[in-house]
């Protein structure tokens, strides 16, 4: 009888490791999509704020901030001007999303 219940206490014991093994990932994985959701973010912000401070008039400016926009390692991008509004349409996407900024000055 004794064997028996010091058996089952193991097994509990295996099983509540497991499970809280499995909880601390899932919670892991949690917070580390969070961190991304907030990267993009500082990352959209950025190209608005650059967008704003480009002089649209020049080409040349333009096209720096085209360069700059298609430098980013972590998205693929695609940057167009319009020229009849005098904005920017910015496309960034990575193996998950896709995020489309509509004129953007």
């Amino acid at each position: 009888m004794k064997e028996r219940k010091g058996q089952m206490m193991l097994i509990t014991a295996v099983v509540v490791s497991l499970m809280l093994i499995t909880t601390g990932s899932a919670m892991a994985e949690v917070g580390q999509n969070t961190y991304n959701y907030r990267d993009e973010a500082y990352t959209i912000n950025m190209i608005k704020d650059e967008a704003s401070q480009v002089d649209k008039r020049f080409s040349k400016d333009r096209e720096n901030y085209i360069k700059m926009v298609n430098s980013l390692e972590s998205f693929t991008t695609s940057v167009k001007y319009s020229d009849a509004q005098r904005c920017f349409n910015v496309t960034l996407e990575d193996k998950y999303s896709s995020l489309s900024l509509r004129c953007i000055n």
